[in-house]
Formats: structure tokens, C-alpha cells, sequence
């Protein structure tokens, strides 16, 4: 699944007819706004780190579209780091708080509107993943989504908990974390709640409004509050 020599959707975004020159010239002139909104949000960024006293690694590749109104929001006097790949996409009204955090996108990933990032520990996306919009994701320590990993509306994936300890003492002070993988081409519906250490395996499903606070096996099906393991997914290479 690797970009095609002309820049094209590895799954085709452009149709194969005599036409396809129009549609590049197309895509050109609607990347426009986005190449200055690009260069905008760059310039943003390093005021915004400046003023807080931070540090930030960012690099944006030229061919990522970004949306309006993205916002990238820095804790004062932390270290961070912000990638995204080529092709990749911060649809409009995306907000990123990064909290001495690393956000680290591969090519193809799709971050579509209002969605929220609040990022400690390392955010990895490794391709080709689409989130839905509204989507809002709390990374204190890992989480993980593998190539082709996809997530629905409004879904919400947290790596921590807090927990009391004594009368006079704030809970939210108190964290406890644990790693979440999202494996490859698995498929979380809408308005999941995805809790800390979960792994979800390859080709699997997570059905809309599920609360999962468990692993689930590569090739299953997930539902349910909390959620339990269903049955498998039907995948025609393995039945065949």
C-alpha cells in the first residue's frame, strides 16, 4: 500500500479514464488554500512555542491538506514533537494539545473535523487510517493505531484513569496509565469508548457505542456495554 509514482491515493483517488489530467490539475487548485493555510499554521506554531517557552519538533510534509481554524495548543515549558506524513489531513477545527507529547503520523492518515488530540505520551499512526469526525483521543503513555486502523464518530480512546487516595488530595493529580493498540485494517464503530491497556488485533471489529475495557482476538467481533467478544469476522481469504 505505498503512494503511486505521481503522488496518487494508493487506493485510487483519481479516475483511470483519458480525463485524469483534469483531476490532477483539479486536486492542484483546490490544495491551494491548504499549501497557505500550511504555511500559516508552521509559522503559528513556532510564535506559539516561543511564547510558552516550549519546544517543538514539527514537521508538516508539503503534500498534507490542512483544513481551517486547526489549532495546535502547547503546554508552557514542555518538549514535543509533531509529524505528519505525506498526503495526510487535519481537517477543519482540529484541536492538538500537546502536553510534552509526540504525535508522530505516517502517509495517508485522515484526522477529519472536530476532532480532538490531548497527547503526553506518543500517538503513532502508521497509515492510511481514517478518523471519523469528532473523534477525541487522551494519550498519557502509547497509543496505537496500525496501517488501515479506522475509528468512527465520536469515538473516545483514553490511556488513563485517575483514582482517589486521600480526602484532601485532588484525583486528578492521580494517573494511571496503560497502552492501547489498535491493530492493522481493524475497524472501531461510532461512539466507542476505548479504555487503557486494550489491544485490539488485526481485522477485527468494535460495534458502535461499545465500552471496551478488554483485548480482542485478531478476525473478532466486539459489542456490547462493557463489551464482550461476539464471534469471529468473516474474512474470505481465511474461509476460502
Amino acid at each position: 500500500m505505498t503512494d503511486q509514482p505521481d503522488g496518487s491515493h494508493p487506493r485510487g483517488q483519481y479516475p483511470v479514464s483519458a480525463g485524469r489530467a483534469f483531476w490532477l490539475v483539479k486536486h492542484a487548485v483546490d490544495q491551494a488554500p491548504s499549501r497557505v493555510r500550511r504555511r500559516l499554521l508552521l509559522a503559528r506554531i513556532h510564535i506559539h512555542a516561543f511564547w510558552q517557552r516550549a519546544r517543538i519538533d514539527v514537521q508538516i510534509a508539503p503534500t498534507a491538506t490542512i483544513g481551517k481554524d486547526v489549532r495546535i495548543a502547547l503546554t508552557p515549558r514542555t518538549r514535543n514533537v509533531l509529524h505528519v506524513g505525506p498526503h495526510s489531513t487535519l481537517a477543519d477545527r482540529v484541536l492538538i494539545n500537546l502536553n510534552g507529547g509526540s504525535i508522530l503520523f505516517a502517509d495517508w492518515v485522515d484526522l477529519r473535523r472536530d476532532s480532538v488530540l490531548t497527547v503526553a505520551g506518543t500517538l503513532r499512526m502508521d497509515g492510511l487510517n481514517v478518523l471519523q469526525p469528532g473523534v477525541g483521543i487522551h494519550c498519557d503513555e502509547s497509543v496505537t493505531l496500525k496501517r488501515m486502523a479506522s475509528i468512527g464518530e465520536r469515538t473516545t480512546i483514553i490511556d488513563c484513569v485517575h483514582y482517589y487516595s486521600a480526602p484532601d488530595e485532588f484525583f486528578g493529580d492521580n494517573v494511571r496509565t496503560g497502552p492501547i493498540v489498535i491493530g492493522y485494517n481493524a475497524w472501531v464503530g461510532a461512539q466507542v469508548t476505548i479504555g487503557r491497556h486494550v489491544s485490539v488485533g488485526d481485522f477485527s471489529v468494535v460495534a458502535a457505542n461499545a465500552l471496551l475495557l478488554k483485548d480482542v482476538p485478531s478476525g473478532h467481533l466486539a459489542s456490547g456495554v462493557p463489551a464482550e467478544v461476539v464471534r469471529p469476522v468473516r474474512l474470505p481469504w481465511k474461509d476460502s
